[in-house]
């Protein structure tokens, strides 16, 4: 179907809408006389000559389901003042250099991103802290059907947040994290003795400084005291044909291999610079993810586990590199226990 708005034409499904304005009301929490700013990354003319025209051609997509959203905000909240800003892509997740996007977001009361790359970390940095306690939303590598009916987006907010809160609150409590299914994953995460952060994601930014990626639905534990073997299967991996084993010691990933004959590990060559520091272990929740081939969605399906690893590799890329892997590993039907208290049943929540 296609969608006309000003003088422009976008080819998007209208059933998305219904879903778009429960996010502006409930997700983002837009209340009258606030300031709205919906912000895209867009592609230099260096990068069209370069970059992969499957990449650009997300690119302008995601930048006309922006518009779409900044319309629908300003025909259905007419009380809130909304604006579209497009801001350079930096072709790396958690980029360092944004900071003048940062300091126009910090005039608003509430910001959403829509972009190819993750730039979380630029709002939750010492120095965003000390500026305005703007909220922000964060879909990173989305794409329309995140909106679309009995989505992830289309989901029971208050369950959602409830469910991550009882997880989060077992393992805050916790001493001991077993995780294991299958397919060969066999983990188990120490909770005492570090200095342990912990995070939920329910996807809902109602309060200054208030921060989610949309969609959500997530238990993380930062720096976890991790060890075990870890199994991503074939095919949860953009290209990967064949299982990608997992050795972990001391917080860190000391091998990497792959069960088959495969090239998915050397065309991520930075993978094998070992010691690798794992950043974080989540855990999804969101019973209405179900789209293992977006990013942002398969981390949050319920029962499926993600690694991160740190992103020092990441960086070494060659600039005119076009496929940045994001260093989240997924394995997914876990079983996930607490102080021996089941949490998670081959992907199905139990409390």
């Amino acid at each position: 179907m296609s969608l006309y708005f000003g003088e422009e034409m976008f080819e998007i499904d209208l059933n998305i809408q219904k879903v778009i304005i429960e996010v502006l009301k409930i997700n983002l929490a837009l209340q009258d006389g606030e300031k709205f700013l919906i912000a895209t990354d867009y592609p230099s003319t260096l990068d069209l000559k370069y970059k992969e025209p499957e990449i650009l051609q997300r690119m302008f997509a995601r930048n006309f389901l922006a518009r779409f959203i900044e319309k629908i905000a300003k025909d259905k909240f007419p009380g809130v003042k909304t604006d579209f800003i497009t801001y350079p892509c930096p072709w790396i997740h958690y980029p360092e250099n944004l900071e003048e996007f940062r300091n126009i977001v910090n005039d608003y009361d509430v910001c959403y991103v829509l972009s190819e790359f993750s730039i979380w970390t630029i709002f939750s940095s010492p120095e965003a802290r000390l500026l305005k306690q703007t909220r922000v939303a964060f879909s990173p590598g989305c794409d329309e059907t995140i909106f679309r009916p009995y989505g992830p987006l289309d989901i029971n907010s208050s369950k959602l947040e409830r469910d991550v809160m009882k997880t989060y609150a077992k393992i805050n409590k916790g001493k001991h994290v077993k995780i294991w299914n299958h397919m060969g994953t066999n983990l188990e995460i120490e909770l005492t003795g570090n200095n342990y952060n912990y995070m939920y994601e329910s996807g809902i930014v109602n309060y200054p400084g208030k921060k989610s990626n949309l969609p959500a639905g997530e238990v993380l534990i930062l720096n976890p005291k991790i060890r075990g073997v870890y199994v991503v299967p074939a095919g949860w991996i953009e290209g990967l044909k064949s299982n990608l084993v997992i050795e972990i010691k001391n917080s860190e990933v000391t091998k990497i291999c792959q069960q088959g004959d495969d090239t998915w590990l050397k065309s991520n060559y930075f993978l094998v610079k070992y010691p690798n520091e794992i950043t974080f272990i989540s855990v999804g929740h969101n019973y209405q993810a179900n789209n293992p081939f977006l990013i942002i969605e398969m981390i949050k399906m319920c029962g499926l586990v993600s690694i991160k690893i740190n992103n020092r590799g990441l960086r070494e890329l060659d600039s005119l590199n076009t496929k940045v892997f994001s260093g989240h590993f997924p394995s997914p039907n876990v079983y996930l226990e607490v102080d021996g208290e089941e949490i998670f049943r081959n992907g199905q929540f139990m409390l």
